[in-house]
């Protein structure tokens, strides 16, 4: 079985929903990763069960360096916002979790 979106075994006889052809991108990106392969790893050894690795967030399932980059992203964002005394899109920040590392 290929994770794909595009996978005849996945499609049945109705169209794909948005969201799911989403989230099998993300999972099939994040796997094949290679800057990431503790998640790989960890499915693989059954460390992470299929059940959880499909309703983990992109935030959990991403590489520590894609992680860095949307902490820096969301903070230079932040730092942005204050100095032009705007009020923040919570929604357009990259993870609502890094505000509550910041608050």
């Amino acid at each position: 079985f290929t994770l794909s979106p595009n996978n005849k075994a996945c499609k049945g006889s109705e169209q794909l929903s948005k969201t799911y052809r989403e989230k099998v991108r993300s999972l099939r990106h994040n796997l094949e990763d290679a800057k990431n392969p503790l998640l790989c790893a960890q499915v693989l050894a059954r460390k992470i069960a299929p059940n959880n690795l499909v309703s983990k967030p992109v935030e959990d399932l991403a590489s520590d360096s894609v992680r860095k980059t949307r902490e820096n992203a969301a903070a230079e964002k932040w730092r942005q916002a204050e100095l032009n005394d705007d009020i923040v899109d919570v929604q357009a920040l990259p993870s609502g979790r890094i505000l509550e590392k910041m608050v």
